[in-house]
């Protein structure tokens, strides 16, 4: 009788687990609606007394581009020569790119909590990763493009992250009670 008990309950664990279908809303995008928020991404709002612009929370679009980025990175390690010993140069990008991703969220958050800024910890997960763009640019183009002047990275950094900042900002901004 606890053994059907006990197996019942990892049945319904393992069925409520692994029902993909339960991702699907977080991940049903069209490739069209991507590379608007992409493109947008760099587009900072003036600053208006319209109502907040309406946040979807996706993961699709930030997945691929946090995917991208570590492609750029490996890309640059590899042609750097740049070796790593404790692991792999695979889950040094990964652990890179996934960690700056969550831990930029939840430091915008935590931010957002504390000006009682109202968005979930999903939409600050799809406002982060969007705002990656600008990084992703500046660091495709520079690693392969021309890669020998530091002065073009950071010009390059300054423009497409700054766009991409400001944007995350001028939304959070918006969507505080208090603006």
């Amino acid at each position: 009788q606890v053994w059907q008990a006990g197996k019942q309950s990892a049945k319904r664990a393992f069925d409520l687990y692994a029902n993909i279908d339960i991702l699907r809303p977080y991940f049903d995008v069209e490739p069209t609606e991507v590379r608007s928020r992409l493109f947008h991404s760099l587009i900072p709002q003036l600053p208006s007394t319209a109502s907040p612009q309406t946040v979807v929370g996706e993961l699709y679009g930030p997945m691929m581009l946090v995917f991208t980025l570590i492609a750029v990175l490996l890309f640059g390690m590899k042609t750097s020569g740049h070796t790593v010993q404790e692991g792999t140069l695979m889950g040094t990008a990964f652990g890179l790119c996934f960690g700056y991703w969550l831990g930029g969220s939840a430091f915008c958050y935590c931010v957002a909590y504390f000006c009682n800024t109202h968005l979930t910890f999903l939409q600050i997960c799809s406002l982060t990763g969007y705002a990656m763009f600008g990084q992703v640019v500046c660091l495709f183009f520079t690693t392969v493009g021309y890669h020998h002047s530091h002065s073009f990275f950071y010009m390059l950094w300054l423009i497409f992250g700054g766009l991409s900042a400001l944007k995350l900002v001028r939304v959070e901004m918006k969507h505080c009670w208090r603006l």
